[in-house]
């Protein structure tokens, strides 16, 4: 849905945690759910659990999920990393006014630096209504007018990862997790 409009109102750049994202959520959970699964994680913490019980008591097993993730955390943390993305995005809110004269708030969340909206400037929005409200969460914006002058540059946002790969990586955890089930039996 593109829009295209004149800046009207730009609300001052501010640091804040990126919205919560089903999709990255489910591929980290399965991700990390195949992970422990095929490591045998059930055998060693069930052990371990029993082991740190009859040493240091009930107190100690505050030690247990550490030392058991520890190593698979040094394998897999860049993985990790990228899969859990960043929490920080610098957020830009402003009003463009479209063709239709027709106010419309806008909302981009991006990495820090890469482009600033000021107040008219022409813009080309591309981005999605968010459900239940007027606002537009961008993907990208082309700034191709500022300050009466011609100019090209686009910032890009951060947009939600689709939810199907999430989807698909749950159900072949849960196919992976049944399957191993039966073949222990």
């Amino acid at each position: 849905m593109p829009l295209d409009g004149k800046v009207e109102f730009v609300d001052p750049e501010r640091q804040e945690q990126l919205p919560f994202d089903l999709g990255r959520a489910l591929v980290l959970f399965s991700v990390s759910m195949l992970f422990l699964a095929g490591c045998g994680i059930s055998v060693a913490f069930s052990l371990a659990f029993w082991i740190v019980l009859a040493l240091l008591g009930f107190g100690g097993l505050g030690c247990l999920l550490p030392m058991l993730l520890g190593p698979l955390s040094a394998v897999f943390s860049p993985l990790m990393g990228w899969l859990r993305g960043g929490r920080v995005a610098s957020v830009l809110n402003f009003q463009v006014l479209d063709q239709d004269t027709y106010p419309v708030d806008v909302i981009l969340y991006r990495k820090p630096g890469g482009g600033s909206i000021r107040l008219g400037d022409r813009v080309r929005v591309r981005g999605t209504r968010q459900r239940g409200t007027g606002i537009v969460r961008a993907r990208r914006v082309e700034v191709y007018e500022t300050q009466g002058k011609p100019t090209r540059y686009c910032i890009a946002g951060i947009m939600p990862w689709p939810i199907w790969p999430g989807l698909l990586l749950l159900a072949g955890m849960i196919g992976t997790i049944i399957c191993w089930l039966e073949s222990m039996q």
